[in-house]
């Protein structure tokens, strides 16, 4: 299996977009979503990150990866404007953004089982 990687304007790999965009890809999408992806990373080039802690977890992929990944936020909870800004280990060590990693995880998680075959 690959994650795959999404190749922004400037040309860094948005992981977290990525992880998104992987779990979302076999939904139906308009053509303004369509984002070109490359290069793929294959899951066993990724460190081991298997722990019960989120913030070990993030930071041993981090160390692993070459690039910069940048994660998206949102600058107005109302309009939904998506913002792109660097993922920094920094983030982590601070209560608010490590609410919303925690929140933003939860919801991929939550929102993910509602497109799980179930019976298949």
């Amino acid at each position: 299996p690959h994650v795959r990687s999404c190749a922004h304007l400037d040309g860094q790999i948005a992981l977290q977009r990525a992880f998104n965009e992987t779990l979302q890809s076999h939904k139906t999408r308009s053509v303004h979503d369509l984002q070109t992806f490359h290069p793929p990373i294959h899951v066993t080039k990724l460190q081991n990150h298997h722990s019960d802690d989120l913030e070990t977890n993030i930071r041993t992929i981090l160390e692993s990866l070459s690039d910069t990944v940048y994660v998206q936020d949102w600058t107005d909870p109302i309009m939904q404007i998506p913002v792109m800004r660097p993922f920094t280990m920094r983030m982590l060590e601070t209560k608010p953004d490590e609410h919303l990693i925690g929140q933003y995880v939860q919801t991929l998680m939550s929102e993910s089982a509602n497109f799980i075959d179930w019976d298949a």
